[in-house]
């Protein structure tokens, strides 16, 4: 039984240890968006429990930041953005918010409304060092 016990402890461990990088309070994500094959955005995305930051991977001082409304293992996702004082919202004439799907490693725009995407696609992403 204390051989069950220490495997399954180790096990554990182990598992805690091969996750960390994804499940972390702290994401650095390369993102991409593709239309017919080709690379059309491209971002660099430092989610933590207080901040989103969208930064251009060709000038890391441009960044775009606002609220961390969500962060756990499932998703990560932005406090609704509003048209009044947000260029994101402004372009699709309502308050939205972008979220992160962890399982699947999408980012996407969603309506503040009825919780359904309305960017034309989502971006994929995958984790990255710090920068």
């Amino acid at each position: 039984m204390k051989k069950l016990f220490l495997y399954v402890f180790l096990g554990l461990i182990t598992c805690s240890f091969a996750n960390a990088g994804w499940f972390s309070k702290e994401l650095y994500l390369n993102c991409e968006g593709r239309e017919d094959g080709k690379v059309i955005v491209e971002m660099i995305l430092k989610i933590t429990n207080k901040e989103w930051c969208m930064i251009n991977p060709d000038n890391p001082s441009e960044k775009l930041c606002s609220k961390t409304a969500v962060l756990n293992s499932e998703i990560a996702k932005t406090e609704i953005l509003d048209p009044a004082t947000s260029s994101t919202a402004e372009d699709f004439g309502q308050k939205v918010y972008y979220k992160l799907d962890r399982n699947l490693g999408t980012v996407a725009v969603y309506s503040a409304v009825n919780n359904k995407m309305i960017s034309v696609g989502a971006m994929v992403c995958k984790t990255r060092p710090k920068l």
